[in-house]
């Protein structure tokens, strides 16, 4: 059987609908017809009940060139796509903050005494409340050495995370093993 089919494809690029239009039989030699006029074609978005479910698609209107009545034909819209490439990385974050440290001389009761030592006063990068911890006075050495304190940047597991912060290291005076202090407040 020979015939035309028609083919509508949806604007978006959705599935087409094909429909297939048999060739009438070889009819005799007619008139000369009047020229001939087409009809207006146009689309719009819109929604339709299909298969008991209310749908999104496009509308094909096809409007008689002699004003007759428009004939509609709904397209539904195809199902969703394949997941699209990875977009671009984003923009830069903001610097990061740190801490401040300082340290002051003072006292403090350790064991029911009244001791002297230092004071490492922390004081978070958003201005909140500085946290103090207090690092006693050693016993008077023969040598009078003092122990080396350092501190650099780091990163450590809080809570199962992985986060930067700040090591407190303590080295002997000695030079024994140094202890590494982990400070309690990260940013």
């Amino acid at each position: 059987m020979t015939g035309t089919w028609l083919v509508v494809t949806p604007a978006d690029g959705g599935t087409p609908t094909r429909t297939f239009v048999a060739d009438g039989a070889k009819g005799d030699k007619g008139e000369n017809g009047a020229d001939g006029k087409s009809p207006t074609v146009t689309t719009e978005r819109g929604t339709n009940t299909v298969d008991g479910k209310e749908v999104n698609g496009t509308w094909v209107i096809v409007t008689p060139a002699d004003g007759g009545t428009p004939t509609r034909t709904f397209v539904a819209d195809g199902a969703k796509g394949e997941k699209g490439d990875k977009g671009e990385n984003g923009a830069n974050g903001a610097d990061g903050k740190s801490p401040t440290f300082t340290t002051e001389r003072g006292t403090n009761t350790v064991d029911g005494k009244e001791v002297n030592g230092t004071w490492l006063v922390v004081t978070p990068a958003d201005g909140g409340t500085p946290t103090r911890t207090f690092v006693a006075d050693g016993a008077k050495g023969a040598d009078g050495k003092s122990p080396i304190v350092t501190t650099e940047r780091g990163t450590n597991t809080v809570d199962g995370k992985e986060v930067n912060g700040t090591w407190v290291i303590v080295t002997p005076a000695d030079g024994g093993t140094p202890n590494p202090y982990l400070h309690s407040r990260w940013s």
